[in-house]
């Protein structure tokens, strides 16, 4: 068994998908140029975000082993290789990166509607770790995150939707 720890770039933003009961039902009008009058998730007369992470005591996110195992499952099938390698990794949920704010336009003919989501956006490299026990081996990790994160992607909401990323390390 052994430590390691990865980090990604971001090549979609991968969205929280817990309902928030704080926020606002309405929708939020679109002001171009303006996102979010730049206010910082938590600054006084921000709006709250519809869709939040769940957050450690210290306030980072966190990403459950469901949606680890899913990425997982999907890269070994599409690997050929065993699903025992899947089920081999066990992710600490809590993730260390920068939570920002998302809009997903849900109407395409009415860009003034949308929600907000805390996200980690596009570009940002958040940075995870976990424990690989047999039969998985840490190349066979690497190999895995490449594989999920090209076409399935690491999200909590709208799974092979959002949340594809490229590995930057692995080790």
């Amino acid at each position: 068994m052994r430590e390691v720890t990865f980090r990604f770039r971001m090549m979609q933003p991968c969205l929280a998908g817990i309902k928030n009961v704080k926020a606002k039902e309405q929708t939020h009008p679109y002001v171009p140029g303006q996102p979010e009058a730049g206010l910082a998730l938590g600054e006084r007369g921000a709006s709250e975000p519809h869709f939040i992470f769940n957050k450690d005591a210290s306030g980072r996110a966190l990403l459950m082993q469901e949606n680890w195992t899913r990425l997982f499952v999907y890269a070994c099938k599409g690997l050929g290789i065993s699903l025992d390698n899947a089920h081999a990794v066990s992710m600490d949920p809590s993730v260390e990166g920068t939570i920002e704010r998302y809009r997903r336009y849900y109407d395409h003919k009415k860009p003034s509607l949308y929600k907000i989501h805390e996200a980690f956006l596009v570009g940002s490299k958040p940075i995870f770790k976990a424990m690989v026990d047999d039969p998985a081996t840490v190349p066979q990790l690497r190999r895995m995150l490449e594989i999920g994160g090209r076409y399935a992607g690491l999200t909590v909401f709208g799974w092979r939707l959002y949340g594809r990323f490229e590995v930057l390390d692995c080790g």
